[in-house]
């Protein structure tokens, strides 16, 4: 697996402890966290890591916080994951905490945008309203009721479509309610959802340009990652989609569903959700979309998220120490290794693998892929010669490999390419 997805989440993933293991154990993430504090002028990193949920799920911290425990988790992650990953995405606010990762949009502007994105989806302007999510709905059949049922102040519209099996919809309280009973009738199930607000559809709109005329007050920059839409499942073109497409967003369906189809219909059939929480992964837990889903936030998942990091990591990056290591142990296992058989080539290409390690140790270079190559071909020719059997030669190949950390560049010479005498 060489492509993979990260995703980030949005509003609804907060909760006490967020990120406080990221800020405890990496200094990148510990300096996120002291800029959005610089920043905000205000101690967020308290409000997240031992703070009340109510007072963190306040509009003027939530966005703030969700945000920047997602930058820390990415610049944790990216660090040491050489292989760049193929798409970013993100759900509602999340599609911002994609473009700050992606470069577009400074850090610092984005802590800005948020606080004032979330105190304007607060504002009085907003008609009071409710958001609910229905299950067991096609989202054809859930969008025909909504709009047989709205009208001028009772309007109903779908928000926000999940997977197939949740789709949220947002609207006045007595509309949404009138859809329920529909839903309710046919089979379907509903919960509410403690927004506070209709977000995601046409009730946000008195918010729309002032939201627009926020975002111009920006500089934006060229992606360094390719960034998915929520607003049409498709990618952004370039920096200057940005501004019209996050304030369309926030009166317009969320697109979840379609986006993990893009993913998908691309064969990016691997995803990484960073913190907080692992509100997506659930979410394709329960549709069949074939994605293969992690949460960064799960410590259940950690270990498979490390396995994958270590595929996504050229080894021909690591330090020249590491290759020099590489090069004795291979050197250091012909000695070692008791001889069934007396063969004189043996002497011959260990003499040659000395030769070469004592070449680099004497130019002070790093020893090319070619070399480590070279060297490892004939440690397996003289286990063979030597008349090693196939489980001690397995057994010696993956413990220099796993111990110098080459065993992804090498992964083919265990099994198939390791024939010693059974």
């Amino acid at each position: 697996m060489k492509t993979y997805s990260i995703a980030f989440p949005g509003q609804g993933s907060q909760y006490i402890g967020m990120g406080k293991n990221l800020y405890d154990h990496n200094q990148i993430a510990k300096d996120v966290f002291e800029e959005a504090c610089d920043i905000l002028h205000y101690d967020l990193s308290k409000h997240c890591f031992e703070g009340d949920i109510d007072e963190l799920s306040k509009m003027e911290l939530v966005q703030p916080a969700i945000l920047t425990t997602g930058v820390a988790a990415f610049r944790v992650f990216i660090q040491d994951a050489d292989i760049r990953p193929s798409i970013l995405l993100g759900h509602s606010l999340g599609e911002i905490t994609a473009l700050v990762c992606a470069g577009v949009i400074d850090f610092s502007n984005a802590l800005q945008l948020v606080f004032v994105r979330e105190r304007l989806m607060g504002d009085k302007s907003i008609e009071k309203g409710i958001m609910m999510a229905i299950m067991g709905m096609d989202v054809k059949d859930l969008d025909h009721i909504c709009k047989s049922i709205s009208k001028e102040h009772h309007t109903v519209e779908v928000s926000n479509i999940n997977s197939a099996d949740q789709i949220i919809i947002s609207g006045h309280k007595e509309a949404v309610e009138e859809v329920v009973k529909s839903v309710d009738k046919l089979g379907g199930r509903s919960i509410t959802i403690n927004t506070g607000n209709p977000f995601h559809c046409s009730m946000m709109n008195p918010i729309k340009e002032r939201l627009r005329r926020e975002l111009l007050k920006y500089q934006y920059h060229d992606f360094n990652y390719p960034v998915l839409s929520n607003l049409d499942a498709c990618l952004y073109q370039g920096k200057e989609e940005v501004v019209d497409r996050l304030s369309e967003q926030i009166v317009s369906p969320v697109c979840w569903k379609a986006s993990i189809d893009y993913l998908v219909e691309n064969n990016i059939t691997t995803l990484i959700e960073l913190s907080p929480q692992s509100v997506l992964r659930n979410l394709l837990m329960t549709d069949d979309s074939g994605i293969e889903v992690y949460s960064y936030d799960d410590k259940f998942d950690f270990d498979h998220i490390k396995q994958i990091k270590y595929r996504l990591t050229n080894d021909l990056n690591r330090k020249k120490a590491n290759k020099v290591e590489f090069i004795e142990k291979c050197v250091a296992s012909v000695v070692s290794t008791r001889s069934h058989r007396k063969d004189e080539r043996i002497i011959l290409i260990y003499q040659k693998m000395k030769d070469i390690a004592l070449q680099l140790e004497r130019d002070m270079v790093e020893p090319s892929f070619e070399e480590m190559k070279w060297v490892l071909d004939s440690l397996i020719e003289i286990l063979h010669l030597k008349g090693v059997s196939e489980r001690e030669c397995k057994d010696r190949i993956t413990y220099i490999l796993y111990k110098t950390g080459f065993f992804q560049l090498f992964s083919d010479y265990i099994p198939e390419n390791i024939k010693g005498v059974s």
